[in-house]
């Protein structure tokens, strides 16, 4: 079953992206069957389908979530905090400042960097 929008698709065919699940730090494709557009909200055009997940796939997820526990909880206090702002630096230099994004701020989704800072 497809799950499309009343809204007409703009660019469909090919190059189109296709999002997938990431589970265990691998790309992962949904198993329902059912996928959706995803619209650029400045623009209305579809810029990527979407699966949906089944619960066979949130399952998944949950198992491999339960598998990566015991070793992110035994990794001492001051490296989890390493990766978590090692991981905020990249978000940071990947994400346009407040200053620019006249220039080059729209996300590929339509919105901005910024609409998830301080949240």
């Amino acid at each position: 079953m497809r799950v499309r929008s009343s809204r007409p698709a703009q660019r469909e065919g090919i190059g189109m992206r296709n999002i997938n699940l990431l589970i265990g730090g691998k790309p992962v494709k949904t198993t329902s069957g059912r996928e959706g557009d995803v619209f650029n909200p400045n623009t209305g055009e579809v810029q990527a389908r979407v699966g949906f997940s089944s619960t066979a796939d949130v399952d998944l997820a949950v198992q491999a979530a339960a598998k990566a526990l015991p070793g992110w909880a035994s990794t001492n206090p001051q490296r989890r905090a390493r990766v978590m702002f090692e991981f905020k630096r990249l978000v940071e230099a990947n994400c346009p400042s407040s200053d620019n994004l006249r220039q080059r701020g729209r996300l590929p989704n339509g919105g901005f960097c910024s609409s998830g800072v301080g949240v």
